[in-house]
């Protein structure tokens, strides 16, 4: 029974997936230009995959964490999958003002972690300051300029 449902789980992780990396093109408006430039299926299925990743090594190391590895590892393929419909919705509707303040903040401050790593001075100090507040994400910002780079 608890096979079944994880390969239902993969099945449906991979058509959610599929579904955002075809469907979402299709779906953004045209304000997404001046924001991402172009937003198509390579720039989709980059998303996907970057996530892929790091998500299948959470799920690995869930289901050899102990005696409810299986059942962890079933949670936690459920959380991802709603969380790749409820994000895929977000972007695709446009709803990143209301539902995304804390994306845009990542994103001009982990532009801006990118920029400080090469000795762009004023980047340095506004990150710096940034970073100096309590509460402050640090990692997020961090990884957010890693892969900008």
């Amino acid at each position: 029974m608890r096979e079944s449902i994880t390969q239902g789980l993969i099945l449906c992780l991979f058509l959610t997936g599929t579904l955002i990396i075809f469907g979402v093109p299709l779906l953004i408006g045209q304000e997404y230009e001046l924001v991402y430039v172009s937003v198509n299926v390579l720039y989709i299925s980059q998303a996907v995959l970057l996530m892929a990743g790091p998500a299948f090594l959470g799920a690995l190391v869930t289901y050899y964490s102990g005696v409810h590895g299986k059942f962890l590892t079933q949670l936690f393929m459920a959380a991802l999958l709603v969380r790749m419909l409820v994000g895929g919705t977000i972007f695709a509707f446009s709803g990143q003002d209301f539902f995304g303040g804390d994306a845009y903040t990542y994103d001009l401050y982990g532009h801006l972690q990118m920029h400080a790593w090469n000795n762009d001075q004023y980047s340095v100090y506004v990150t710096n300051v940034y970073l100096a507040r309590p509460g402050a994400a640090w990692g997020m910002i961090y990884f957010v300029a890693a892969i900008y780079v």
